[in-house]
């Protein structure tokens, strides 16, 4: 908007920016200070920010080469002209050189600079607060049975919440309805049959249903602006930060609008689980070639344990890091015990992952089976081995479903063991498609993309062919964050 009113030539003011998803466009509102008149303009807006807008050089780049051509005819005239021709260069340059010293010439400088910061200030992009260009969402179970959604603004007050009273009962049973579904999905076991179109039909509406119940769950109709908000957040990525009570919930999956798309088709989305005094851990940029360890299928021998879709996965994930060897290199490793996992892990690893079973444990949570009966998870883990960047659980659950324990138990303790990242599941994972998901999950991001993005890549291409799986994953940590540049 310009700075000055077109009616009276006042100054205007900007009073309010704000995005629209479906027209991909900023809205500024300013008022005149004079008049009080408002004016409204619509700006194109990518998915980024004002500071990472490329920026106009040509003024540099051509006083760059003003530069240059003036040091070039010095130096030619030097080289190659007479005593005469030089001597009048050396004179120009010293009488020049002793013009600086007078006074007059800090005056200007100074009159230069002003005049340029001026320029600069009028032609900038007013800037948008961070919270708005990336988009932080906060789910939270408040005092007096009540859930909020919040908004956050800049460095992190709030910009705007909402307060919708819960429904106990609606959230039991959206779960145990969850569970089943978990349990209905196709096994992992071979001979199993594949599920067919109508029956990956019927599951997708089902989801979808429980998308609009989610909806409801926080508040449905009462939510109004507050599920427009939802779906008017600028950019591709969103990080939904979630009390440890609420995070059985998928939220993934919640669709605000009765005919819109799902949160995952509109967000490359993360979540953050959020505990008394709990703080985001640091994010480690590893360098390439990745070092990714793969521990998968450490009970084949026994009777009933083998997970012959684990072993497929293990060795599809070996041929990828033969196919990529500059970008990563895959190493398997199939200890027996929490000791030589431990040492397996302090080899040094940016990405692990896993692909076996789960279980509870008689002190509570859930961890991974190892062969020699130990459960282990991220605390144990990691209180004496080296954290990776990236752990990927994708695990067969005993189970995991149920009100008791779920996948955001053991993702929360990979967090507490320092694991900045972290990709697992939050049902019982029986499901064929879930070697599939892993594969287009690295492809996706050993091609640059980020882990938001790299999970919604192969939701895409699971949702198809698979009917429950892709709705599992649920990715934690910064969705912004790439492996590979």
């Amino acid at each position: 908007m310009g700075t000055r009113c077109t009616k009276c030539g006042g100054t205007t003011v900007v009073k309010s920016e704000t995005w629209s998803r479906s027209t991909a466009r900023l809205v500024r509102v300013a008022h005149c200070e004079s008049c009080g008149s408002e004016f409204r303009r619509e700006l194109p807006w990518g998915a980024v920010s004002p500071s990472e807008m490329p920026c106009d050089r040509s003024g540099m780049l051509r006083c760059s080469l003003w530069f240059v051509a003036s040091l070039s005819v010095i130096w030619i005239a030097l080289k190659f002209g007479d005593f005469v021709a030089r001597s009048l260069v050396y004179r120009t340059l010293m009488r020049t050189a002793e013009g600086f010293l007078h006074p007059g010439w800090i005056v200007m400088l100074v009159l230069s600079a002003t005049l340029l910061w001026l320029a600069g200030r009028r032609r900038a992009v007013l800037p948008v607060s961070p919270a708005v260009l990336a988009p932080d969402v906060h789910i939270r179970a408040e005092p007096d049975g009540k859930l909020s959604l919040i908004f956050t603004g800049n460095r992190g007050a709030v910009a705007h919440d909402c307060v919708f009273g819960r429904h106990y009962e609606e959230e039991r049973q959206l779960l145990t309805e969850l569970d089943d579904m978990a349990r209905r999905s196709v096994t992992f076991e071979a001979g199993d049959a594949l599920p067919g179109a109508d029956e990956i039909a019927e599951t997708h509406r089902s989801i979808r249903a429980i998308g609009r119940r989610l909806a409801s769950i926080l508040g449905g109709d009462e939510a109004g602006g507050a599920m427009d908000q939802l779906v008017d957040l600028p950019g591709d990525h969103l990080l939904l930060r979630v009390q440890r009570e609420l995070s059985a919930f998928p939220w993934e999956l919640l669709v605000p609008k009765s005919e819109g798309q799902p949160l995952w088709q509109l967000y490359c989305l993360s979540r953050q689980i959020r505990t008394d005094g709990s703080s985001d851990t640091l994010w480690r940029k590893p360098a390439r070639p990745l070092r990714m360890l793969v521990v998968a299928n450490l009970e084949h021998g026994r009777e009933g344990r083998g997970l012959p879709e684990a072993e497929r996965e293990a060795q599809e994930l070996l041929e990828l890091g033969a196919l990529k060897p500059e970008l990563v290199r895959v190493v398997r490793r199939s200890p027996r015990d929490l000791g030589e996992l431990v040492a397996a892990l302090n080899e040094g690893y940016d990405i692990v992952h896993y692909a076996g079973h789960t279980a509870h444990r008689e002190s509570g949570g859930a961890g991974w089976v190892l062969p020699s009966g130990e459960i282990v998870d991220g605390r144990d883990l990691f209180l004496s081995a080296a954290a990776p960047t990236l752990v990927f659980s994708n695990a067969c659950g005993e189970g995991m479903g149920g009100a008791e324990v779920r996948g955001s138990d053991l993702a929360a303790s990979f967090a507490e063991g320092g694991v900045p990242a972290y990709l697992g599941t939050l049902w019982e994972l029986h499901d064929a498609g879930s070697a599939a998901f892993a594969l287009a999950f690295y492809r996706s991001l050993f091609d640059g993309d980020t882990l938001g993005a790299s999970v919604r890549s192969a939701r895409e291409q699971s949702f198809r062919f698979h009917a429950f799986a892709w709705a599992n994953y649920v990715l934690y940590g910064d969705p912004t964050a790439r492996l590979i540049d």
